[in-house]
This record gives structure tokens, sequence and C-alpha cells, in this order.
């Protein structure tokens, strides 16, 4: 996999501490999908500041994390492009002089926002980007009642968890939806099943892709079908990715629910966030498996343990990895296969 590839075609923020900007580590990176993001507790030494400004000849951007502004930072300041502050950090006069000073030259990211109001204050401001846990928490609506999900495919999926599903029944409803039927044959037609022969009919398609898989995919399209363009893409990619990677890990011993059901929780972990909607009205909307609509309602399972460690790993909290039961279980390297097959897989079908 390329490094292009852990960033689906973006640019990854990458800390540096000073030791390793002087050995020169990130230029073992490709700078157009790299920030090279100085530490904090950086200080600009001559030979700190020496291996920023070759990096930042050589064509890399440079961003200083969680800065506080103080004359002794300026040589570093001058080299970046992007500077990473907290909200809070503006209430000092000083520090918010130097923000007002500099926000036509610098892109300003603000950090750490964790409510409605951090980020209706930071785009007052004039922030250019925005970063925290706000972003995957759901802002619960009050109001009249939605549909959130497609009704087709909730009948679909309806239909596929009876012991013995209708097909024609099924037939009817994809061949009432034009785009639905058409994202079908395209499926059934790649290169992931391997035709040869075109399919052009429902039935072939549902041949040629089988039960389990037509199954996934109805699920995917549900969560699909809810993205809204340019302002949730990136959580709908946190939760394909958490879906397949909680598939592939399933196939370790001791997990006593199938790949299936793994994929599910993941799939839908936040949908919550995804509607701002409360998780408990969301999985009344959905025929799940009882296993996973408790994982997804925080009930302690083997789901929930396996989902809640995806979710530790995703955000850097090594000690929760450490002590998790599944990392005991999946060797390390195995777990990274698994998360880059899991990523590599969002691409493809992206």
């Amino acid at each position: 996999m390329h490094f292009g590839d852990l960033t689906s075609g973006t640019r990854a923020f990458i800390n540096f501490s000073g030791d390793l900007l002087e050995r020169e580590v990130p230029l073992l990176l490709p700078k157009e999908h790299l920030v090279v993001e100085v530490l904090e507790r950086v200080l600009p030494t001559d030979s700190v500041v020496s291996a920023c400004r070759k990096l930042v000849k050589q064509g890399y951007v440079l961003a200083l994390d969680d800065y506080v502004h103080r004359e002794e930072m300026q040589p570093l300041l001058e080299l970046a492009s992007i500077v990473k502050l907290e909200l809070g950090s503006l209430r000092d006069d000083s520090q918010k002089q130097f923000f007002f000073h500099y926000r036509g030259e610098k892109c300003f990211v603000a950090e750490k926002l964790d409510t409605q109001a951090d980020f209706d204050s930071a785009h007052r401001l004039g922030f250019h980007l925005f970063q925290g846990y706000f972003f995957s928490k759901p802002a619960i609506i009050s109001g009249r009642e939605i549909q959130p999900f497609n009704a087709r495919l909730v009948k679909i999926v309806t239909e596929l968890s009876r012991e013995e599903p209708d097909y024609q029944a099924i037939k009817a409803i994809i061949e009432r939806d034009v785009g639905l039927m058409y994202k079908l044959l395209r499926l059934a037609n790649s290169a992931a099943y391997g035709s040869v022969q075109r399919i052009e009919s429902i039935e072939q398609a549902l041949l040629r892709i089988g039960l389990n898989e037509f199954r996934k995919w109805v699920y995917l399209m549900i969560l699909m079908d809810i993205q809204a363009p340019g302002k949730n893409l990136e959580l709908v990619k946190s939760c394909l990715v958490r879906g397949k990677l909680m598939e592939e890990i399933a196939r370790y011993p001791s997990e006593s629910q199938g790949e299936f059901a793994h994929f599910l929780t993941g799939l839908f972990s936040s949908i919550d966030t995804l509607l701002s909607r409360p998780m408990a009205d969301l999985v009344k909307d959905l025929p799940l498996p009882t296993g996973v609509r408790s994982a997804l309602l925080g009930e302690r399972n083997d789901l929930r343990t396996a989902l809640e460690s995806v979710i530790a790993y995703e955000r850097a909290e090594w000690h929760t990895v450490e002590l998790s039961d599944l990392f005991c279980r999946v060797p390390v390297g195995e777990f990274m296969s698994a998360y880059f097959d899991a990523l590599h897989w969002v691409n493809q079908i992206g």
C-alpha cells in the first residue's frame, strides 16, 4: 500500500519531535501527502530551524501544533504555513493579538472543539480549519419525525432477514429503483467478482454476488444513502473502515459472533452522529441482529468490546489499546495488515 492510499489522496498531519526533525525523518515521506507538524514542546534551536528550513525549501508544508506565541518562536513561525491553536488560548490578550495579526498570512486551525458553541466561536473569529471531537458527536435535533433510511433498502434487508427470503419480492423492489438496479449490476460486473460474461439481469446479479455479499451490500447502500455531500464524507469513511476492519478481526479465535455481525457493528457505529438522532431511535428502524443492536446501544458483548478497541486505536488511545483483550489475541502486524486492507477496500468502493 502506498502512503497516498492511507490518506485517500489528501494530506496527513504527522507529529515530529525535535530529534526526528534534526534526523530529517520527514524526508522519508512524500511531500505531496504530508504536513510536517512540529510538536509544541520543540524549541527553535539552530539545528531544528535549519532542518525545518530545508524541509520547506524542498516543498514540504510545515505546521506548528498547539502553538502559543512567544518571541523566541519567531524563526519557526516564519517557516510555517499552518498554525494550530486551542480556542481557549485566545483568552490571553497577547495570543489573541497574535492571531488577528497573522490571520491573513497563515492558515489557522482551531483545535479541540468539543461543542457547537466552540465551532461557532472559531468560525466567527475567522479560523480556516477546524478539529475536535465535536465533529464525531451526535447533535440531537428535536422536531417532526422523519424517515432516516431509504425505505426500499430497509424492505430488502427485512426480507433478507427472513428464514426463507422471497427473491421475487426483492427483485420487484430493485426494479422500481433505477439507481439501485444500476448500482447492483455495476457491482456484479466489477472485477471484484471476476466477471467474464456480462451480467444483465437482477437474477444473474444475485447469483453472481451470492446471498451473504448481497446482504452486506444492501446495508452498505443504506449507510452511503445518508451521506450528505461535502458534510460528513470523512465520518462515513470512518464507518466503512470500521466495518471492514471488524469483519477482518472476527476471523480470529474467541469471537463468538460472526463476521457479518462485526461488519454491521462497525458500519453503523456512528449513525447517531450522521443523522443527529439518538441511537436508540435509529436501531428501531433497521432490521439488525440482536447482538449488533445491543452493541450499538452500548451494552456489553464481544461486538461492543471489539468496536471500542477499534475506536481506541483510531484515536491513538494507546493505554486503552494495550489493555484491550482484542489486541492480546490479534498480533499487531496482522491487525495493521487488516487495517490497510480495510482502507484499500474503502478507496475501491468510493
